[in-house]
């Protein structure tokens, strides 16, 4: 603390901030002075502590702290001290100590000690993927197999239930589109509002809401080496393997959602296809903790653990995550809603999934035998709203002819 000169009356205290260290000032001269505030000019003599330590050099010019203590603003400096009457301050000329306050060096020195701190303790994820981004199959055949084996029954199942909704053969559901091509095959000619707000819902939380699925991609996509990073004994071509492993199923099963959404015209269906395709993605997990308390064996137990607590390699730690998972979201999101949204209209459109033509047969013991028969539909007739649309009108082919 430097001497001062005058009145024996202490500083008062008038801090907003933090400090980020001590300098000694000399004060200039005193321009306003009152019981709120005082007006004074400050000039920055020398540094309070100095190391006795030789200082290293630094590298890339990167200013020191007491430099930027220096050049901090003067509206950031706040005197610390104890409560005083500041009418009795009237020398020209005084020594105190004052502590530097600038927001802005500290929220940046606070972002970037975390992101560092991130980038040094990053860990490899605790799945079934690892195994195989750390053994090459002629090292460790027993870990990498291990790791595919999951990752297939993921891809088999996932397959399953792309055949139950899209193939003909394989399916028996009973779909009302009247047009014959692949995609009108499996999804419905309309579906009640209720039914198609809670597929958008759906599809929005699904991306926001990130499932094991979309995880699976947003990892695949922050793991992806590094090349300007890569090191010594960094097993990058496995690396890559196990990234294309997880975006293909994490894709496929983004994929599947889509599918189980826009062929299913029950709320309560929607939601189950959600929860089961996230149990599917899950399985590389799942795999991991039982390997974890040794079900599959005490080496692929110690293995696991191992895994756990490993270090991940410089070129595929992230600094900031944050930026690559918007980058893999945004897009998977606006593909899911551009998809939907097709549907939609194809489900709304008058021209493209209208049933034209239909055929009516009654039972013989009723007195309807007289309106069968074959029906178009009349375009020209519009009728009232309803909760599927606006109701169609359709004429038989006898009052067509009796028309023409």
């Amino acid at each position: 603390m430097g001497k001062k000169k005058g009145n024996n009356n202490d500083w008062p205290s008038r801090s907003s901030g933090g400090f980020l260290g001590d300098v000694e000032v000399f004060v200039d001269d005193i321009n306003h002075c009152s019981t709120d505030s005082i007006d004074v000019g400050i000039t920055v003599a020398e540094e309070g502590k100095v190391d006795k330590k030789k200082k290293k050099k630094r590298k890339n010019n990167d200013p020191s702290r007491s430099e930027k203590l220096r050049t901090a603003k003067l509206d950031d400096i706040e005197f610390a001290g104890s409560s005083s009457n500041i009418d009795s301050y009237t020398d020209a000329n005084r020594f105190g100590t004052v502590g530097l306050a600038n927001e802005g060096i500290l929220e940046n020195e606070r972002v970037d000690s975390v992101t560092n701190e991130r980038e040094t303790q990053e860990n490899w994820p605790p799945d079934c993927y690892s195994f195989i981004a750390l053994h090459a199959p002629a090292k460790a055949p027993s870990f990498f197999l291990f790791g595919i084996f999951v990752w297939g029954m993921q891809i088999t199942f996932l397959i399953l239930l792309v055949l139950r909704v899209a193939s003909h053969q394989l399916s028996t559901n009973d779909v009302d589109n009247p047009v014959s091509d692949f995609y009108s095959s499996f999804i419905p000619s309309n579906v009640d509002s209720l039914s198609r707000g809670t597929q958008y819902m759906a599809v929005l939380a699904y991306c926001m809401f990130a499932g094991e699925s979309v995880r699976d991609v947003v990892a695949a996509v922050e793991m992806w080496p590094n090349f300007r990073k890569v090191q010594k004994g960094d097993e990058v071509n496995m690396i890559m393997l196990s990234c294309f492993l997880r975006f293909a199923q994490g894709l496929l099963a983004s994929c599947v959602v889509l599918l189980l959404v826009v062929s299913t015209s029950d709320v309560i269906e929607i939601i189950l296809n959600f929860t089961a395709v996230n149990f599917i993605s899950g399985f590389d997990n799942v795999a991991f903790e039982l390997a974890q308390c040794g079900k599959y064996g005490p080496l692929m137990e110690a293995e696991a653990k191992r895994i756990e607590n490993l270090p991940a390699p410089p070129c595929i730690a992230r600094k900031y995550r944050h930026v690559r998972y918007r980058w893999t979201i945004i897009p998977v999101l606006a593909f899911l809603l551009c998809v939907l949204g097709r549907v939609t209209y194809c489900q709304l459109s008058r021209k493209i999934w209208m049933t034209t033509t239909l055929r009516v047969q009654f039972a013989d013991n009723t007195n309807l035998k007289m309106f069968n028969g074959c029906y178009a539909i009349n375009k020209n007739l519009k009728g009232s709203r309803t909760r599927n649309g606006d109701r169609k009108f359709y004429n038989s082919y006898e009052a067509l002819l009796r028309q023409r």
